[in-house]
C-alpha cells in the first residue's frame, strides 16, 4: 500500500489525489522514512524530471520532520534553487522542535523586486512560524500593500497551531 501511495503522490494526474496520498503517508507510521527518502532524492536530483522534483517538495510539505529541516532550509535560502518556493512552504509545516531556528527570509528584503509568488511563500513561512519580521512587514511603506495586509493578518490571527505530542 505504501508503494502505491508514493506512486500516486509522484505521478497521478489529478492534484487532489496526489495531495490525499501525501496526507495518508503523513498519517502513517512510515512518515519519517518517506520524508528522509524524499529529501535525499531532492538533494541528489532526479535528472530530467523537474515535475517529480516539484512533487517531492509538495510531499515534503505533508511529511517533513525535524530531520529534513536543514535540507529544506538550504533550498529555501538559495535564490537560485528551483525549489525555494516549495521549501518555504514545507518548512512552514514542520512542527516546532523547541530549538530556535531561523531561516533567511531573503525575498522580504527587496520590496517590489521579486515575483509575488516568491514573496508570498516567504510571508507564509513567517506567518506560520510567527517570525518577528511580520511586525516590520506590516508597517514598512516600501512593501507592497498586499504584503503589509498579509503580515497584519498573521499578526492578528497568530501562527500555526501544532498538536503537542502525547505524553508517554
Amino acid at each position: 500500500m505504501l508503494e502505491r501511495l508514493v506512486e500516486e503522490v509522484l505521478s497521478h494526474k489529478i492534484a487532489e489525489r496526489r495531495l490525499q496520498a501525501a496526507l495518508s503517508i503523513a498519517l502513517s507510521p512510515f512518515r519519517a522514512r518517506v520524508a528522509r527518502g524524499a529529501a535525499r532524492l531532492l538533494v541528489e536530483g532526479v535528472p530530467g524530471e523537474p515535475v517529480v522534483e516539484e512533487r517531492l517538495v509538495v510531499l515534503l510539505t505533508a511529511v517533513a520532520t525535524e530531520a529534513e529541516r536543514e535540507t529544506l532550509r538550504g533550498f529555501a535560502e538559495d535564490p537560485a534553487s528551483p525549489h525555494h518556493l516549495g521549501a518555504f512552504v514545507a518548512l512552514a509545516h514542520i512542527p516546532p522542535s523547541g530549538v530556535p531556528t531561523s531561516v533567511d527570509l531573503w525575498p522580504l528584503r527587496s520590496p517590489g523586486e521579486l515575483e509575488p509568488e516568491t514573496v508570498r511563500a516567504a510571508v507564509y513561512y513567517a506567518g506560520m512560524t510567527g517570525d518577528a519580521v511580520l511586525e516590520q512587514l506590516a508597517h514598512d511603506p516600501r512593501q507592497e500593500p498586499w504584503v503589509r495586509t498579509a503580515a497584519g493578518w498573521w499578526l492578528r490571527e497568530g501562527p500555526a497551531i501544532h498538536e503537542q505530542p502525547p505524553l508517554l
